[in-house]
């Protein structure tokens, strides 16, 4: 899924109608910022158990300029390693959101 801007992204959307347990987001970072709002773990958990997989990449190469940042559902609680938002700002980054033992988002590669 290629996307700029803002990307709200709904558990069930994404998940259910997929036959793999990953999910790759291109983010246009040419001309502007990048958000993804990450869905309730709770509805992830619901539809997949912990074998999700969530890929990012910078496919215009300019995260140091117009950053990814990746944000969890405070309101249930979500955390990325422990904190309530995550900024990719290198070039060409590419990271693997899993779900770790503590049931939070942790970054699998980067």
């Amino acid at each position: 899924m290629q996307f700029s801007g803002v990307l709200n992204l709904n558990a069930s959307a994404v998940w259910s109608q997929s036959q793999t347990r990953r999910v790759q987001l291109d983010c246009e970072t040419g001309t502007a910022t990048c958000t993804i709002n990450l869905p309730p773990l709770v509805d992830v958990f619901n539809l997949k158990a912990q074998e999700v997989e969530l890929v990012i990449n910078d496919v215009d190469d300019n995260a140091l300029t117009n950053n990814i940042t990746i944000v969890p559902n405070a309101a249930a609680g979500d955390n990325v390693l422990g904190a309530t938002t995550y900024v990719i700002n290198v070039n060409s980054a590419s990271i693997i959101l899993t779900i770790g033992t503590d049931e939070n988002w942790i970054v699998a590669t980067s």
